[in-house]
């Protein structure tokens, strides 16, 4: 059962990619380029890298963005009341 989900979110995962390679083919065929040299070197930083690539290019093209996120509060919230364990929940009684 479990292989079944890894193996769905790897396909959804492949095609959300094709789908962005296909909106930007300079990025999508660079990023691919950069991979593949990335994994013929050892592998273990490809997606590290890749990710500071996708930042670094999703900052440049949206700067606001950069700073609507630095602008956003970083904190944690509990759930609210309306999340119960069930009918034996002593905090929800």
């Amino acid at each position: 059962m479990i292989h079944g989900v890894v193996l769905g979110l790897g396909i959804a995962l492949i095609v959300a990619g094709l789908r962005r390679i296909e909106s930007d083919a300079v990025l999508g065929a660079a990023s691919v380029v950069l991979a593949l040299v990335l994994l013929g070197r050892g592998g273990w930083l490809t997606m590290p890298l890749l990710m500071a690539v996708g930042w670094a290019v999703g900052a440049w093209r949206q700067p606001d963005l950069v700073q609507v996120l630095a602008d956003a509060p970083w904190e944690l919230h509990p759930p609210g009341g309306e999340f119960k364990f069930g009918a034996n929940d002593p905090v929800n009684a």
